[in-house]
């Protein structure tokens, strides 16, 4: 098969990441940091991190993440904190107030992807969610 570059899956991939990047600039801006730092925030979604843990994520020095995560406890979006398993570790944390800015912009693009599937079955939406996991999986650079 040769390699058709304007593939419609192709096309599909680079719109979806188009609207993603778009989204995150504006998530950014709103929020007045950088797109790494948008990124720190964004994994810390999951709950507190180590900054070795974050360095990891974002594939920046430990050295690059202290300057990220010293900048953004400035700002007032995170807090750093002794871990409870190990008082060496300290561990970065999002406030209160950027869950809201967060929920306040990604909630509503999340309801408009979950209407996609609204008028699916079950079946079909299992099904595009493993093709956009294999997608993904594809465009990983680890891959």
């Amino acid at each position: 098969m040769d390699f058709d570059t304007q593939h419609p899956l192709l096309l599909a991939c680079r719109n979806l990441g188009a609207a993603f990047d778009a989204h995150d600039a504006l998530m950014a801006e709103r929020l007045g940091v950088s797109r790494n730092e948008l990124r720190l925030l964004n994994r810390l979604e999951g709950g507190p991190s180590s900054q070795v843990d974050l360095a990891d994520h974002l594939h920046v020095s430990r050295a690059a993440v202290t300057v990220i995560v010293d900048r953004l406890t400035a700002a007032g979006l995170v807090v750093r904190e002794t871990s409870p398993t190990d008082r060496r570790v300290k561990l970065v944390n999002l406030i209160p107030k950027v869950w809201q800015v967060l929920g306040l912009h990604y909630r509503p693009a999340g309801q408009r992807v979950l209407g996609v599937a609204d008028d699916m079955s079950a079946a079909d939406v299992e099904r595009l969610t493993e093709n956009l996991r294999a997608i993904s999986d594809a465009i990983s650079p680890a891959s």
